[in-house]
C-alpha cells in the first residue's frame, strides 16, 4: 500500500506537469475553433501529454518494482520474503535466488515491452507519402 500511495504522488506529479507542458496556444487555438473545455483535453491537450508521461510514469513502476524487494527485509510478504522463506527450510540459497532474480527479470522485460508499445502508438507519425514529398522537396527533387 507504501509503494501504492508513493507511486501515485509521483504519478500524479508527472501528470500534471505534463498537461502543463503542451503549450498554451494549442488550447486558445481548439477554443477559437469552438470546442468546448472537455473537448479541448479529450482531443488535444491529454494526447499530448501522454505522450510526454508514458516514460516517466513507466521508469517509475519499473523503479517501484525493483524496490519492492527491500521489504522482505522487514517481513512483507513478496517475491523476496517467500525465497526468504523457501531457502530457510531447504538451505538452498543460490538457486532461489536465481529464480528470483529471473522472476524480476522476466516483469521488468514485460513492463518495458510494454512501455515501448505504448510510445510507439502515442508516438507523432506522419503519413507515408507526406514523408516521401518532404525529404524529394528537401533535396531538390521533383515528384
Amino acid at each position: 500500500m507504501a509503494f501504492a500511495l508513493n507511486e501515485g504522488a509521483y504519478s500524479s506529479e508527472i501528470l500534471r506537469a505534463s498537461i502543463l507542458s503542451v503549450p498554451r496556444g494549442q488550447e486558445e487555438a481548439a477554443v477559437a475553433l469552438g470546442m468546448t473545455k472537455a473537448r479541448v483535453y479529450r482531443r488535444v491537450v491529454l494526447p499530448q501529454a501522454i505522450r510526454i508521461a508514458i516514460p516517466p510514469i513507466f521508469n517509475n513502476l519499473i523503479n517501484m518494482l525493483k524496490g519492492t524487494s527491500i521489504v522482505a527485509f522487514i517481513g512483507v510478504f513478496d517475491l523476496m520474503y517467500t525465497v526468504q522463506s523457501i531457502y530457510q527450510i531447504s538451505y538452498e540459497i543460490a538457486p532461489l535466488l536465481v529464480v528470483a532474480t529471473i522472476w524480476y527479470l522476466v516483469v521488468v522485460t514485460i513492463l518495458t515491452f510494454v512501455q515501448s508499445a505504448l510510445e510507439s502508438k502515442f508516438a507523432f507519425t506522419r503519413s507515408n507519402s507526406l514523408r516521401r514529398r518532404i525529404l524529394s522537396n528537401a533535396f531538390g527533387g521533383r515528384s
